[in-house]
């Protein structure tokens, strides 16, 4: 199963569009796929508590980070580095949530400012829980996405499509 983690917090976000987009994208080649949505599921501000871990949301992002045989995370560019929301809910993660497993990023909505800081910024604090990376990586501005948040861009679908295939075949490897 690929985990799909929307990083946005912001209700109507095209990180959550874009998401949706990879998720029917995985349907396509038969490869089960989850979203767990900033916007729409709510953590706690990590403060490394045991009792952090109580949260509904918190077990829920536990199971589905468990479960995953790789991960896919779109975040927008917040004054050139991820959401607070989604660096907030890596603090939940560590090591091993993530040993053994690929990690694709993309950002979405940079409305012409470029993306590639908070991809070196997600790329940072990836490594700081040893996870596996690709490589590849992708920035997509807003618009090319629609008023309901949908891709529209066939050039971008094809180059997402193609990012993700990667993790099917990383996916298939490992069975």
């Amino acid at each position: 199963m690929i985990l799909i983690l929307s990083g946005s917090p912001r209700k109507n976000s095209i990180n959550s569009g874009l998401a949706k987009y990879i998720q029917n994208a995985y349907e396509q080649y038969n490869v089960e796929s989850l979203i767990f949505d900033l916007s729409s599921t709510q953590l706690p501000l990590f403060t490394d508590e045991e009792s952090d871990y109580d949260n509904e949301n918190v077990q829920k992002l536990l199971k589905y980070v468990e479960k995953a045989t790789s991960i896919v995370i779109c975040t927008p560019e917040y004054h050139n580095a991820v959401s607070g929301a989604l660096k907030n809910c890596l603090d939940f993660l560590n090591r091993d949530h993530f040993f053994n497993k690929k990690i694709l990023m993309f950002v979405a909505g940079c409305h012409g400012k470029g993306g590639i800081n908070a991809l070196n910024n997600l790329r940072l604090i990836m490594r700081g829980v040893a996870a596996d990376v690709s490589p590849q990586q992708h920035v997509i501005d807003g618009e090319y996405f629609d008023e309901e948040q949908n891709l529209v861009h066939e050039e971008h679908q094809l180059i997402v499509k193609e990012l993700i295939y990667s993790l099917v075949q990383f996916t298939e490897t490992k069975v």
